[in-house]
């Protein structure tokens, strides 16, 4: 039951966060898909991190971590925008993915250690941006330092949302598509992923 839930809550994030990608942004029909598009993500995050909770699988749990944290902050930088906005769930947000990421670390130097290379190269590149969007969120949400311009929240919302949206597409590349090396199936939607997150930053400059 929980595996079929999250299968189909996964082919639902995949379909809705396509169509909120492409859709006008700031229009009903985006926040309608937007909306569909979290819920479906929360409930990947909370089938997948008890799927790989009782199959000891930390890599994954981890990724399920990470993914999550992507989607929960692109939409807390949609709602907040300025200082006087944060609340307590966003203090606490950045305190727990800041031990989520160093878990990640720890998880890529096992890995290294035991010969799994691949496993904790992709793992350490996870690791890195997720660390980068982390300081933005502490300086923000923690140091409350004001956001640089006007524009800067709803760069954070777009690449954060586009970010989940590749982190659920490897998800399922990696569980149905199988060729080597195996980077590339891990890292390939993140490159090309790199390259739309870049064309809306230019676009809201």
């Amino acid at each position: 039951m929980i595996l079929s839930t999250h299968v189909v809550a996964g082919i639902v994030s995949l379909v809705t966060g396509l169509m909120a990608l492409l859709m006008r942004k700031g229009g009903i029909a985006h926040k309608g898909m937007g909306k569909i598009y979290f819920a479906a993500m929360t409930i990947i995050f909370f089938t997948g991190t008890y799927v790989s909770s009782i199959k000891s699988n930390y890599f994954l749990l981890l990724i399920g971590f990470f993914s999550y944290y992507l989607v929960l902050t692109g939409i807390r930088y949609n709602k907040v925008k300025v200082i006087s906005n944060i609340s307590f769930v966003d203090v606490f947000t950045s305190i727990i993915f800041i031990v989520t990421f160093l878990g990640m670390y720890f998880l890529a130097f096992i890995a290294v250690f035991k010969g799994v290379y691949s496993l904790g190269i992709v793992t350490l590149v996870f690791a890195l941006i997720g660390t980068s969007l982390m300081i933005r969120d502490v300086k923000f949400y923690i140091l409350r330092h004001p956001l640089p311009n006007s524009k800067v929240w709803i760069r954070e919302h777009i690449g954060r949302m586009v970010g989940s949206y590749i982190a659920a597409s490897t998800a399922f590349l990696v569980n149905n598509v199988h060729v080597k090396p195996e980077m590339l199936v891990w890292l390939g939607p993140t490159a090309l992923g790199i390259f739309v997150i870049m064309y809306f930053n230019k676009r809201y400059a």
